[in-house]
């Protein structure tokens, strides 16, 4: 199948990284109301299994000369990070995240290694049409692909974030036992979406896969929480309620964190030749 027209085939350039795409500090979190029409259209071209949704954000700002490049290191856990287009082979990367640009076109702004993803026309067309429509721009981005099961997703170090599966999942809608400082990021729409027990999704059902968290907690419909974060959750809430100007938020940001994590602060680049990554996770208790 050949590229589609709506797809920009340029390379993202920083400026528009780091315009065009809120901070995740910044970003609201997407609104539900859409999701049903959205999923309407994943169904309608029968996508669902193949490509997702995610809450556009971005983590840190994109230097001159450099994309967001994610590398799978096994099956349960990928890097994506700040990388240097001078090591990186061009030929053969393709987009894994795209945002709906002013000229009406997708233009990935993080990517993989791996042959061209080629999505439909027709579908396209149709999202595009959405996104305009409810005013979606900066907060809808596709994905090329979609996980089996859930994950979580992290921010270690001043250029980097991990992508995982989480040490335990759960069922809980109402957001009660959700970290505080974590916002849903990832929507897909699969049939028949393979869960860890108990869960037992049905057919139809709108599944929230990915969530973004500093260093350890994560949230969402189907991603529950250690002991450990519900714990840190309730300082945080604790803290936030002698002080209303975010202080809960800063707790989970990176350099306030206590533990493992903490000690690769989100003001420094996190050294991945010295430390295993896999190895910080499992310390952590997150893996």
């Amino acid at each position: 199948m050949a590229p589609s027209r709506l797809i920009e085939p340029k390379i993202i350039s920083p400026d528009d990284f780091n315009t065009l795409i809120p901070h995740i500090h910044d970003q609201k979190e997407f609104p539900a109301d859409t999701l049903e029409g959205l999923q309407s259209i994943y169904r309608k071209h029968q996508v669902q299994n193949k490509y997702g949704c995610q809450l556009l954000h971005r983590h840190y700002d994109m230097p001159a000369g450099s994309i967001a490049l994610t590398t799978e290191i096994d099956k349960s856990i990928s890097v994506t990070k700040v990388t240097p287009l001078a090591t990186t082979n061009l030929k053969s990367i393709r987009g894994q995240l795209y945002l709906l640009n002013e000229e009406g076109k997708f233009h990935a702004y993080e990517y993989e290694y791996g042959a061209p993803v080629s999505f439909p026309d027709a579908f396209l067309n149709d999202l595009a049409a959405f996104i305009q429509k409810n005013g979606l721009h900066d907060k809808l981005a596709i994905t090329s692909s979609i996980y089996d099961t859930p994950t979580a997703e992290i921010q270690i170090g001043s250029e980097a974030t991990i992508t995982f599966l989480p040490k335990e999942t759960a069922v809980n809608g109402n957001n009660e036992q959700f970290n505080i400082s974590a916002k849903p990021t990832v929507f897909n729409f699969r049939d028949q979406p393979r869960e860890p027990e108990p869960i037992k999704p049905q057919p139809g059902w709108v599944i929230c896969g990915g969530y973004w968290t500093s260093h350890g907690g994560w949230c969402g419909f189907y991603i529950g929480e250690p002991d450990r974060q519900i714990a840190k959750k309730k300082r945080d809430k604790d803290a936030q309620q002698k002080d209303n100007d975010g202080t809960a938020e800063k707790s989970g940001g990176g350099e306030h964190d206590t533990g493992v994590l903490g000690k690769f602060p989100s003001s420094e680049p996190f050294d991945f030749d010295k430390y295993d990554i896999k190895e910080v996770l499992r310390e952590a208790g997150l893996m």
